[in-house]
């Protein structure tokens, strides 16, 4: 389901970026980090052997530059750099003080105004407490479980779908564009961790944007040396959400 990692929509984001010192930056086990002057943002690490990625030359030199530089590696060819673009740019939309609901995002994807609001769910990437959320949604995953879809049945089951839930992860592995695009006319939601706040992703056609806002730099930065997963990083900061007018 993978498509270029220089799509148009990373390289819109990475614009908005506005240039700033970099504080930190950390890859983790399973987190990427930057801190920015305003913010924090994070990215999935990608697997050590998986394509693309390769040690970094320029390691040690990533923190002090500018953090719009750092977004601009969205578009590079070694996936841990391109995971540090991602977290850049989280670092500059998910900003302290930026405030909104903070529900879950899957519970503000159902709610979709009632408006007749039949039609399936489709869910990529495996949330839990799915069945809590969207009884009966479709699963579609890269390693599919008994009951789950491969990522290829994204092309039969997104189209016509009346909510359709994506991993933030999607915009790491470039698949999100595509995904946006055969779910045109669903309600849509980006949600994760790693989910940049950015009302551009409104207009790219996603009505829920819900992510992470790191309030605590230091705890986070631990939890990211420690190999910690979602569960210990929330103690550090709040989930919030941007809803686009319906």
């Amino acid at each position: 389901m993978a498509t270029a990692r220089d799509g148009s929509l990373a390289r819109r984001l990475a614009a908005d970026v506005a240039d700033a010192p970099v504080r930190r930056v950390l890859a983790g086990i399973n987190w990427t980090f930057v801190e920015g002057p305003h913010g924090c943002g994070l990215a999935q690490t990608p697997s050590r052997d998986g394509n693309g990625c390769r040690p970094l030359e320029a390691a040690g030199s990533y923190a002090g530059r500018g953090l719009k530089e750092l977004a601009g590696l969205v578009v590079s060819d070694n996936r841990f750099e391109v995971a540090i673009g991602w977290a850049a740019i989280n670092a500059h939309f998910n900003r302290r003080n930026l405030q909104g609901p903070t529900d879950n995002g899957l519970a503000l994807l159902a709610r979709d105004g009632d408006a007749g609001g039949q039609g399936r769910s489709v869910v990529v990437g495996r949330f839990p407490d799915l069945d809590r959320y969207l009884p009966g949604a479709l699963v579609i995953e890269r390693e599919p479980r008994p009951g789950e879809h491969a990522e290829w049945e994204a092309e039969q089951l997104l189209p016509g779908a009346r909510r359709v839930g994506i991993t933030a992860s999607a915009l790491f592995d470039g698949s999100a564009e595509r995904l946006i695009d055969l779910a045109r006319g669903a309600r849509i939601a980006l949600i994760g961790p790693s989910t940049p706040l950015a009302p551009a992703l409104h207009e790219a056609g996603v009505a829920v944007l819900a992510g992470l806002v790191i309030e605590d730099a230091d705890g986070a930065f631990g939890v990211v040396a420690e190999a910690g997963a979602v569960r210990a990083l929330r103690r550090h900061g709040r989930f919030v959400a941007l809803i686009r007018d319906m």
